[in-house]
């Protein structure tokens, strides 16, 4: 598998897919969320579930990600020249656990930023609590310098893990992503709707900006309005789509009803 994926990079069957996030206040696509896809000869298109383990122990992992990068910074830029918003389109990329430990990696990022012409200040990088312990100082003073450049630092799947609330307090983060098990059971589960009401309070006090990840349902996206939540993403709004469905739908300028 580690030839095809060679073969796959080299015949350019990887492609990236793109989720809107969507402004709860306004209805309006505020960004997108880069999401990597393989489109293979004989099983279709595949998602990184399918493929990520792989493309890491071919050691593809790096230059995988650095790609997406790439492609995903130039596609930002397009999108901003063509359509123009306030504030701009933002790009977030998820940036692999193994590949915050390259040493180049802050200096390669800056590199991209630098050939697309990018704001750093519209990319951001999700980290998942795998990305390392919440005390890992090489860890912290990587993304530190990453934000001194102006990047925003997102908390991927927030409250997964065990030691969530150690990684919000010993990482800087600038925006927070709660998991959807966590949306899907608003109104279903006693005391679900008070734990996102809760973890949205602990953001704000922190100042942390939060987006809501797998809103299926109006209801869903309703309660999340009532707290305040900035963001939110899922199926409700749109399913990830490939570069030109993309752009007709931000050249439609379309507008989710809010409640």
């Amino acid at each position: 598998i580690g030839m095809a994926l060679r073969e796959g990079v080299i015949q350019k069957e990887f492609r990236l897919h793109y989720q809107p996030i969507v402004s709860l206040q306004t209805g309006r696509v505020a960004g997108y969320e880069a999401l990597l896809r393989w489109y293979t000869p004989n099983q279709g298109i595949l998602n990184p579930d399918d493929f990520m383990y792989a493309i890491d122990t071919a050691n593809l992992i790096y230059s995988t990600d650095h790609w997406v990068l790439q492609n995903a910074c130039r596609q930002a830029v397009e999108w901003q020249n063509k359509f123009s918003s306030t504030p701009p389109l933002y790009i977030s990329v998820n940036l692999s656990a193994k590949n915050i430990k390259h040493p180049n990696l802050v200096d390669n990022i800056y590199q991209v930023l630098q050939e697309t012409k990018l704001d750093p200040r519209k990319l951001c990088l999700e980290i998942t609590e795998k990305t390392s312990a919440p005390n890992d100082e090489s860890t912290i003073e990587v993304l530190r310098k990453l934000r001194s450049i102006g990047i925003q630092i997102s908390l991927d799947d927030f409250g997964t893990g065990y030691s969530a609330l150690n990684y919000l307090a010993q990482f800087p983060v600038d925006v927070l992503k709660i998991d959807q098990s966590f949306i899907k059971m608003i109104g279903k589960k006693d005391g679900s709707n008070q734990i996102v009401e809760m973890i949205k309070a602990l953001a704000t006090h922190l100042g942390i900006i939060v987006v809501a990840e797998g809103v299926e349902k109006v209801e869903q996206m309703e309660f999340l309005k009532s707290i305040n939540c900035e963001y939110a993403q899922g199926y409700f709004y749109s399913k990830p789509l490939d570069a030109r469905s993309t752009t007709e739908l931000l050249k439609k300028g379309y507008q989710w009803e809010q409640g």
